[in-house]
């Protein structure tokens, strides 16, 4: 292995952590270490290379990073994927940039249901304890549509229910449902974003690990005189997520 090793290096350029990132980037590649397998440990990893035991941490941390290998307490580094997986940046400037970001990734309807709203959900929601209202939840693909990249639940008040017969046939979202066949205008929309833990449903629909960090991105969307037309709650995979936002002051004129 040594001499193996000292081949590949003597091949490339760079800070020693970064050519054993690279090294065991290709090994995992390859199938050396297939998914699932652990990385051989720090000590042996360290003698192997002939380096410190804190360069090879940066090396693994490296690897971390690029969503490769996770590292299990009490187990070591485990390979979680052949190759870095691709990242999905969710970039908005306006409203329209949220409804034409809806509209054209691939979307699953995976449940539609009518709930009475407890006091709990009421407060979340910014609703009366009581109300009726209905529950779609989805997965959202990347364009490919072999990536889940979000699951979503929505919340409509039940007066809007009708426009769920159509959300299947229509190709749209249930916003510019709500906009087009109600005549409800969206005037403003108040979001939350939040990291938190995978839940056993995150790694069921979005096949990440438990205790996964996620995004969870909340909103409000409001009507005319602060009607509210829908709440949305979105998880997503935070190794291959992002979110970007650009906001420009507005200038008086002189």
């Amino acid at each position: 292995m040594e001499e193996q090793i000292g081949e590949k290096i003597a091949l490339r350029l760079g800070t020693k952590r970064a050519m054993i990132a690279h090294i065991l980037a290709e090994d995992i590649g390859s199938g050396k270490y297939p998914v699932g397998s652990n990385l051989p440990s720090e000590n042996d990893l360290a003698q192997a290379f002939g380096v410190s035991r804190h360069t090879v941490r940066i090396a693994l941390t490296s690897l971390q990073e690029s969503g490769l290998v996770a590292s299990r307490q009490g187990i070591g580094n485990v390979v979680r994927n052949s190759s870095a997986p691709v990242r999905y940046v969710q970039a908005f400037d306006s409203l329209n940039d949220i409804l034409q970001y809806a509209a054209t990734t691939p979307v699953e309807i995976t449940d539609k249901e009518e709930l009475v709203v407890d006091e709990t959900l009421a407060a979340w929601l910014g609703c009366k304890a009581g109300e009726r209202w209905w529950r779609v939840t989805t997965v959202r693909f990347a364009q490919d549509k072999r990536v889940p990249v979000a699951a979503t639940e929505i919340y409509i008040p039940y007066i809007f229910g009708s426009i769920l017969n159509h959300l299947d046939e229509s190709g749209g979202t249930i916003l510019t449902l709500i906009e087009g066949m109600l005549g409800k205008a969206i005037v403003e929309v108040r979001q939350e974003i939040a990291s938190t833990k995978a839940t056993a449903t995150d790694v069921r629909i979005l096949n990440v690990d438990p205790l996964d960090p996620m995004l969870t991105i909340t909103r409000h969307y409001y009507g005319a005189n602060g009607q509210l037309l829908e709440v949305s709650r979105s998880v997503h995979p935070g190794e291959i997520f992002g979110y970007s936002l650009r906001i420009r002051l507005a200038t008086r004129d002189a």
